[in-house]
């Protein structure tokens, strides 16, 4: 009769220990990734800091022109999974607060720019593959709230997009 116990015990039990390989090691906690769109400063780096189990702080840092290099557009928000971190494709909804557009004016010998900040929204997927889903990218369709004023919001039909690779620390 003990025997019988026994395997059936590990029967019920080997699926709860094969689970645990492919779950991601709980020294998951961020990610960093390079990109373009609202996360990322408009061409630039995003850093994302796991707090709970559904949900990502997210800062980004980058350039709003090439010539000559201009570093300034930044972003700052939150990112609300659908899917816990162990699935390697992942819905989720996001929420950032920084510059959201950017206005190039051009003058007869210099231009200048208008950078406009607010919030923005959006709505995508993190595929994060291999098998510790360290390696992946990031999707989302993000919609500006131009911020001219503090009392003041301008409402646009301005659909963008956001794109960008991350490696997972």
């Amino acid at each position: 009769m003990k025997p019988k116990w026994i395997f059936l015990l590990l029967i019920f039990l080997s699926p709860i220990v094969h689970s645990q390989d492919n779950v991601l090691p709980s020294t998951k906690i961020s990610s960093i990734g390079i990109g373009i769109g609202n996360p990322y400063g408009w061409l630039g780096a995003n850093l994302d800091l796991h707090i709970f189990r559904f949900l990502d702080f997210s800062a980004g840092l980058g350039v709003y022109d090439l010539d000559p290099l201009t570093i300034g557009a930044y972003n700052l928000g939150v990112k609300l999974y659908f899917l816990s971190i162990e699935y390697p494709i992942r819905p989720r909804i996001s929420a950032y607060y920084g510059i959201n557009h950017i206005v190039r004016h051009f003058g007869s010998s210099s231009s200048h720019y208008d950078l406009n900040r607010g919030f923005t929204i959006g709505a995508g997927f993190q595929a994060m593959f291999n098998r510790k889903k360290s390696i992946g990218f990031d999707f989302d369709f993000v919609y500006p709230i131009y911020n001219y004023a503090i009392s003041s919001f301008k409402f646009t039909s301005q659909l963008k997009i956001s794109l960008g690779l991350r490696i997972g620390l």
